[in-house]
């Protein structure tokens, strides 16, 4: 699986996979950038609603946009998970810490339960070892 990426030395988009965050610092901004992505989506779908109406096409629209963003994130999550495990909160920001937690609350329908499941190891074993705060875990 691979992503597409602007990198800061081109303006043409990069494309590259999980394994490439061989740094503390990539991983960290890879984190920040799912986060601030996922939210960007929600806001865009309340912003349709208020300004079109619920049943609109540009409502619509935002919600497939937001549908599509979590599906791609949910499927990079569980390869990070797999490659790096749960981020410590001592290598990363508390935004960044927590996004793969945030995210992961995001499930849809084919991704749900049974993508929950299979990613609670890494959750339980962050949550045990204090990289994941108790609020966020349960709230998960």
């Amino acid at each position: 699986m691979s992503l597409i990426i602007s990198s800061c030395s081109s303006k043409e988009p990069k494309e590259f996979t999980v394994k490439d965050l061989d740094k503390i610092e990539k991983r960290r901004i890879f984190l920040d950038s799912i986060l601030a992505i996922d939210q960007k989506v929600r806001n865009d779908i309340m912003l349709a609603q208020q300004q079109f109406g619920n049943e609109s096409k540009m409502h619509t629209l935002a919600g497939e946009r937001c549908n599509d963003v979590d599906f791609s994130n949910l499927e990079v999550i569980h390869e990070y998970l797999k490659t790096f495990d749960y981020p410590s909160e001592e290598c990363h920001e508390r935004g960044s810490n927590t996004t793969l937690c945030v995210e992961m609350r995001h499930a849809l329908p084919g991704h749900d339960r049974g993508y929950r499941f299979k990613n609670m190891f890494f959750l339980l074993n962050a949550w045990e070892t204090g990289n994941l705060k108790e609020k966020e875990f349960s709230f998960f």
